[in-house]
């Protein structure tokens, strides 16, 4: 079975698309604020996963990680309104299977990233799922 970080390395190019890239960055953020805390070690595991693939290169990966910064900031500033961003952001991908999968890996690369995943952080990862029409059950580690 694939793995979720394998399955991102392979979208890792995706990235280039703004909007997938906009897309993968809020969904991270809005995982990482689930419980209310968006921790630097998420960030960093964010960070490590942008920087990893050289088909991506620096500078995208700065502005990558410069929106996921931005989603944090906007998601403490007023939760819903970012979130119903998010969703709209993943909704723009249901019926996508690849990239809605890949949306979801993102998420759950943050949510594990800590190694506390926490009931927080998994309801957001099944909101977005139902937005994208991916069901969980079939969804690998």
């Amino acid at each position: 079975m694939t793995s979720a970080l394998e399955r991102i390395k392979r979208q890792i190019a995706r990235l280039r698309s703004r909007s997938f890239m906009e897309a993968a960055m809020a969904t991270g953020a809005l995982v990482a604020w689930a419980d209310r805390k968006a921790k630097a070690c998420e960030r960093s595991a964010l960070e490590t996963l942008l920087r990893s693939d050289e088909a991506l290169g620096a500078a995208d990966a700065e502005e990558a990680l410069a929106v996921y910064d931005a989603y944090v900031v906007a998601l403490v500033d007023d939760y819903a309104a970012a979130k119903k961003r998010v969703l709209e952001l993943a909704t723009g991908f249901a019926g996508d299977e690849t990239s809605g999968q890949a949306l979801l890996d993102v998420g759950m690369a943050i949510g594990i990233s800590d190694r506390s995943f926490v009931a927080s952080e998994y309801a957001e990862i099944v909101q977005l799922s139902e937005v994208l029409g991916l069901d969980l059950d079939r969804q690998g580690p």
